[in-house]
């Protein structure tokens, strides 16, 4: 079927009696699913869904005259005309759409559809719900609709009038030999202007069939695996003279219907069932290729079978004191008895009661027993030694109320002790129960713990870290007798350790800051105490000249090592000609060589050195060569 909503028309050359009176026989499944307009929680649908031939389409109502709006409630529209009325749809559905139409000040269609997969020389019937818009007393222009098929008028409405309420309106009609489609349309016959504005919903096409009953060779009750009842069809009139029939049963009291394989006579015998109500029904249609076709077939009244029950075990269970009836028999003990009952039927039912007695139910709180203060949460849980269905009310000890369930999260947390008392609700045995859990809060703060690094000379460092050093992170601020144990993490080698101290490697290229934290557990308790340092890394630079020209210029005089003040420790530097003669020696990186030795300028050429020290703590050793140029 098209998704486009154009509306009803049909060609159908019957007598106009026909087509203005609706079907007196069963009906099959609605055909046309659309004719509902669907369903929103959005008051107003915003997309144009193009149903109504020159019309146009309004998503912001009310609609002008010409103009259509597709809505769940009229009075949900803050700008509704003072002669209109607030509504919703025909329908118990909360957010159904309907459809509502201003007319055009000229009358003319204003909705149509096409109905496919049509069955030839078959009854049809088709209805729609119409209401007049106007409040009552307004006395304005009245709508009138006529009912067209394939351009013909088939059925006028007249004049609907200002009611406030829906009506429905329909007609039959036979389709033609070798017809499967039909063009259904409605018109609006009175001028646009004021008045004449209507609302539509619920359009439906069904078959038409004849009466189709079910009657019963042996009544409509039976006893559990009792004489087989008969079913018989009933079909009034000649509309299908050899008619098709697939019976049909549902185990949902209706709600949904499977096929019976092979039932396809005119009689179907129910047997052999066990106790309960059992649905039947039977589809109808004129040929064994229209009952395969839901477009082309009716469905049958219902037809209800009531069979009493067989025997049964009953397991069930009562509280102390009660007592539990079975007919005029009466049990208050636990234990498995059997009864027999007289049926309604006739048929006695023998009832096997395997019955238990309750005790009154033994409670139990739990908890987490020690929790750390910085959790500032204990979550308390009851257990209970039977099945019974109530409510748990939880108090701290001073009776305060907490929260009620079988398990609650305290939040803040206090030392306390904490009572739990379950009551039984209703159809239970109304028994009570208590009990209580003490939680123990462990306050693991231990003040002035913190992290010193140092160097490998001992030195503290205060912020920094350099490249290639070894650092000492020490825990300090813990109290003298305090039995703790110390775990470290972090992010250089070692990434772990344990005890008071780690000492760890810088490295020597593309390091990041220094990240270590020592997590600090009191002896006895699980509760950590996490401490934090962070340092940022400094690579460090430490150079020697390639050439110096000792000629008093101020410029490349002298051959030293540049380095930042303080940074270089521990300095040794030899310098060599050519020829493997020494020709300086120093032990202060602040020294320098001047090109002379015992006061004698040196020859120009390539001169050797050697250098070993320690850049940042870090120990270097360095040789290479420089051009000596005068």
């Amino acid at each position: 079927m098209n998704l486009r909503i154009l509306l009803l028309t049909c060609t159908c050359l019957i007598t106009a009696a026909a087509f203005s009176q609706q079907c007196t026989g069963n009906l099959g499944e609605n055909i046309f699913t659309e004719g509902d307009f669907g369903s929103g929680t959005a008051n107003v649908l915003l997309t144009d869904p193009g149903i109504a031939p020159g019309y146009t389409y309004q998503p912001n109502p009310p609609p002008e005259d010409g103009f259509y709006t597709i809505t769940n409630n009229t009075a949900s529209w803050a700008g509704l005309f003072t002669t209109w009325s607030g509504f919703s749809d025909n329908s118990s559905d909360p957010n159904g759409y309907f459809m509502v139409v201003n007319a055009n000040f000229t009358p003319g269609k204003f909705y149509e559809q096409e109905v496919e997969n049509l069955c030839e020389n078959t009854v049809y019937q088709f209805t729609a719900d119409v209401r007049n818009m106007l409040r009552r007393g307004v006395n304005q222009l009245l709508p009138n609709v006529s009912f067209s098929i394939d351009g013909n008028v088939q059925f006028t409405t007249g004049p609907i009038g200002e009611t406030e309420t829906w009506n429905t309106y329909g007609f039959t009609f036979t389709t033609e030999p070798g017809q499967t489609s039909v063009l259904l349309a409605l018109n609006n016959n009175a001028p646009g202007g004021n008045g004449n504005d209507l609302a539509l919903d619920n359009i439906t096409f069904r078959v038409c069939g004849p009466s189709a009953s079910i009657a019963t060779d042996g009544g409509n009750d039976e006893c559990t695996n009792g004489e087989p009842i008969t079913l018989i069809a009933e079909i009034s009139g000649e509309q299908f003279s050899t008619p098709a029939i697939q019976w049909q049963e549902s185990s949902d009291g209706g709600r949904t219907w499977q096929d019976i394989p092979g039932a396809t006579a005119m009689t179907y015998e129910h047997s052999g069932q066990i106790g309960g109500a059992y649905n039947y029904r039977y589809l109808l249609a004129g040929s064994p290729g229209n009952l395969a076709n839901r477009n082309c077939r009716v469905i049958s009244d219902t037809k209800i079978i009531s069979v009493a029950p067989a025997p049964v075990t009953v397991v069930d269970t009562i509280c102390a004191g009660d007592v539990y009836n079975i007919g005029t028999n009466q049990f208050t003990t636990t234990g498995e008895t059997m009864v027999t009952i007289p049926s309604f039927l006739g048929c006695d039912s023998v009832v096997t009661l395997r019955l238990t007695v309750l005790d009154d139910p033994m409670l139990e709180a739990f908890g987490p027993g020690n929790v750390c203060l910085s959790d500032n949460a204990a979550t308390l849980r009851a257990q209970l030694s039977s099945a019974a269905q109530g409510t748990f009310v939880w108090t701290d000890d001073n009776g305060e109320f907490l929260g009620e369930g079988i398990e609650i999260t305290v939040n803040p947390l206090v030392q306390s002790t904490y009572t739990v008392t379950f009551t039984e609700g209703p159809g239970g045995c109304g028994t009570s129960a208590t009990a209580e859990v003490t939680v123990e809060v462990i306050d693991e703060e231990i003040p002035g713990l913190s992290i010193v690094a140092t160097n490998g000379m001992g030195d503290v460092l205060p912020s920094t870290v350099f490249a290639g050093s070894q650092v000492t992170l020490t825990l300090e601020g813990i109290p003298n007798g305090l039995e703790v144990d110390i775990q470290w993490s972090g992010n250089y080698n070692p990434g772990t350790g344990s005890g008071t101290s780690i000492t760890v490697d810088v490295p020597n290229e593309d390091g990041t800051n220094l990240a270590y934290s020592a997590t600090v557990t009191v002896a006895g308790t699980d509760c950590p105490v996490p401490v934090s340092i962070n340092l940022n890394y400094e690579r460090g630079e430490a150079e020697f000249p390639g050439v110096i020209t000792p000629n008093g210029d101020g410029t490349n005089d002298i051959f030293k090592i540049f380095a930042s003040p303080g940074t270089v420790t521990n300095y040794t530097l030899l310098i060599f000609n050519r020829w493997g003669q020494k020709v300086f020696e120093s032990s202060d990186p602040q020294e320098n060589w001047d090109g002379t030795k015992n006061g004698t300028p040196q020859n120009m050429g390539t001169y050797l050195y050697v250098a070993k020290y320690r850049l940042n703590g870090a120990e270097v050793k360095e040789d290479g060569q420089f051009s000596l140029i005068r």
